[in-house]
C-alpha cells in the first residue's frame, strides 16, 4: 500500500526523517565518521543562530565553539568515538558572539563511526536556577534534601552561607545538628522520625542557630518526605531559613506581655474586652484571677459578667459603657464587685473598640481597691477615734514640722488644723521666744526615742499655760524614724 485513506502518498523514510527532526525541541546535530556534519534540525540552528547552509558539510573546529572552549568540547566528543554513549555539560557561542551554556547527549550511530548528538540549550534553566538563588538570598532561605540511608545531606550553597561555615564535602545530618542546642535538636530528629514512618507530610520546627555568622540566631526548618514508586519515604526534602527578625521580635513581644502580665498581677489589674455585636467578653488570665473564676467553666456571655457585679454598680457601669459606645470618651468608676461570695472595690476604666471608624464595643481594665478602701476606712476610723480624744494629738517631722493636727490641738492652742499642718512646732505651740526650747526638745525626743513632763506653752493667743506632754518618735517600714507624735493636755486647773 503506497498511498494514505485520501490517496495522497505517505512521505519517504527521508521526509519523515526530515520532519521528525524538526519537530524536536531540542537541537539534533549529526556528524558522520570524518567529522563532517551531515543533518542539522531547525531547533538546532535556531539555538546557535547558523543556517543549515552554514553548518552542513563542515569540518571541526566549529563556529559555534568559543576559542577558549575548543580543547575540552573536542576531547569530549574524541571520547564518544570509542563507541560510549556519553552526557556533556559545555559552553557553546551564537553566531550573535554570545556565549550560552548547553547539555549534549552523544550516540553512536552504528556504521562507519557516525554519531548522534541531541543539544539542549541550558540558557533558560541558568535563568531559573539564578532567580532562585536570589530569591533564597533575599528570603534567607536554603536548601537541601537528605538521605536517611547514608545520612548524608546535599546542601544548597545557601546553607553554608546562612551558617557562616565552609563546604568540604557533603555533610551529614549530624554534623548540621551540632549547630542546634539540646532540646531542639532532639525536636528535629523528632519531627524526621514521623516523616519517616509516615505520620506526618511536612514538619516546621523553629529552632535556635549557634553557626559562626553572628547574624543568624534563629531558623525555621520545614522537612517534607519523598517517596519511591512502591509509596515508601526514601528521602526528605526541604528548607532552612534564616527568621532571627521575626524570632527576636516575637520574644521581644513576649517578654513585653510578661511584663504586662506581671505589671497587671502586682498591682492587682486585669483586662477585658466586650463585644457587643456577639455579646461576648474576653478576659485577661489576671481578671479570671480577681473574680475567682475558673477559665474552663467561665460562659464568655456578657450576661454572665454582669452577674458578678452587683444591682446599683452593675447599672452604672452598663451606662457609662453605652456613653462610652456613643461618643468614644473614655470613662472610670469605682464599684463593687464579687469574688465568690465576698464583696470588694474595684475601679473599671473603659475605652471604645472601634473597626474602620464604627465603635462595636469596650475594652477597659479593673484594678482591685479592696485593699486601699480598708486602708481609707482605718485611717478615717483612726482620725476620728483622735478628734475624739480629749488632749492636743500633733504629729510632727523630724524637722519639727507639723504634719497632724487633731481637733483636740484645735481647741487647746487656737490654730485651726489649715493653719497648723506646715509649720514648725514652735511656732503653734510655744510663746514668743520659745521656739528654740521646744526645737532642743525635739532633738531630745529623736535621741532617746520618747518623753514625757510637765512645760509651758502656749497658744495661738500668746497667753501661756502649763501642760503634760509625752513625746515618742514613729519608724518608718524599713525601722528608720521618721517623725515624732505629742499628746498634750493643758493641766493650769490642776496647778
Amino acid at each position: 500500500m503506497t498511498e494514505g485513506m485520501t490517496g495522497s502518498p505517505l512521505p519517504s523514510p527521508d521526509e519523515r526523517s526530515r520532519a521528525l527532526l524538526d519537530a524536536m525541541r531540542d537541537g539534533v546535530w549529526i556528524i558522520d565518521g570524518d567529522g563532517r556534519v551531515t543533518e542539522v534540525n531547525e531547533a538546532f540552528c535556531e539555538m546557535t543562530g547558523f543556517g543549515a547552509d552554514e553548518l552542513l558539510g563542515g569540518l571541526p573546529p566549529r563556529p559555534f565553539w568559543p576559542e577558549e572552549h575548543r580543547d575540552a568540547i573536542k576531547a569530549a566528543l574524541r571520547a564518544s568515538l570509542s563507541g560510549q554513549r556519553g552526557h556533556y555539560e559545555l559552553t557553546w557561542k551564537r553566531k550573535s558572539g554570545e556565549s550560552f551554556p548547553i547539555a549534549i547527549d552523544v550516540s553512536p550511530l552504528g556504521h562507519e563511526g557516525s554519531f548522534l548528538c541531541v543539544v539542549r540549550d541550558l540558557s533558560g534553566e541558568q535563568r531559573a536556577r539564578q532567580r532562585l538563588e536570589e530569591a533564597h538570598e533575599v528570603a534567607r532561605l536554603a536548601s537541601w534534601e537528605w538521605d536517611p540511608g547514608s545520612d548524608i545531606m546535599e546542601t544548597s550553597s545557601g546553607l553554608a552561607d546562612l551558617a557562616g561555615v565552609g563546604t568540604a564535602g557533603q555533610p551529614t545530618l549530624e554534623q548540621i545538628l551540632v549547630y542546634t542546642p539540646p532540646p531542639h535538636d532532639r525536636r528535629v530528629r523528632e519531627a524526621f522520625a514521623a516523616l519517616l514512618r509516615g505520620a506526618r507530610e511536612e514538619a516546621v520546627v523553629a529552632c535556635p542557630w549557634l553557626v559562626p555568622n553572628p547574624d543568624v540566631q534563629w531558623v525555621e526548618v520545614r522537612a517534607r518526605p519523598v517517596h519511591d514508586a512502591q509509596g515508601r519515604v526514601v528521602r526528605l526534602r526541604g528548607t532552612t531559613q534564616d527568621i532571627t527578625a521575626r524570632k527576636l521580635a516575637e520574644l521581644a513581644h513576649q517578654r513585653s506581655e510578661e511584663r504586662l502580665r506581671q505589671a497587671q498581677r502586682m498591682a492587682a489589674i486585669g483586662s477585658f474586652e466586650v463585644d457587643y455585636r456577639t455579646g461576648q467578653v474576653t478576659w485577661s488570665d489576671e481578671l479570671y484571677q480577681l473574680y475567682g473564676i475558673d477559665r474552663d467553666s467561665f460562659s464568655h456571655a456578657l450576661d454572665a459578667a454582669r452577674e458578678l457585679t452587683p444591682g446599683a454598680d452593675r447599672d452604672q457601669i452598663q451606662h457609662l459603657a453605652e456613653l462610652t459606645l456613643e461618643d468614644g470618651q473614655p470613662r472610670q468608676l469605682q464599684h463593687r464587685y464579687l469574688r465568690g461570695g465576698e464583696m470588694r472595690w474595684g475601679e473599671t476604666r473603659l475605652e471604645p473598640l472601634t473597626e474602620q471608624g464604627v465603635r462595636y464595643g469596650v475594652r477597659g481594665t479593673l484594678q482591685d481597691l479592696t485593699e486601699r478602701k480598708r486602708a481609707e476606712r482605718r485611717i478615717h476610723l483612726q482620725a476620728h477615734l483622735l478628734d475624739a480624744v480629749d488632749a492636743a494629738v500633733v504629729a510632727i517631722g523630724l524637722d519639727g514640722t507639723v504634719t497632724y493636727w487633731n481637733s483636740g490641738a484645735e481647741r487647746t492652742y487656737g490654730w485651726t488644723a489649715e493653719e497648723a499642718v506646715g509649720r514648725k512646732l514652735g511656732d503653734v505651740a510655744a510663746a514668743a521666744g520659745d521656739g528654740e526650747v521646744a526645737a532642743g526638745l525635739v532633738q531630745r525626743v529623736v535621741a532617746a526615742g520618747q518623753w514625757e513632763g510637765e512645760f509651758e506653752v502656749a497658744g495661738k493667743d500668746g497667753e501661756r499655760f502649763p501642760a503634760y506632754l509625752r513625746m515618742a518618735s514613729f519608724f518608718d517600714p524599713d525601722g528608720q524614724p521618721a517623725g515624732i507624735v505629742t499628746m498634750s493636755v493643758n493641766i493650769s486647773e490642776r496647778v
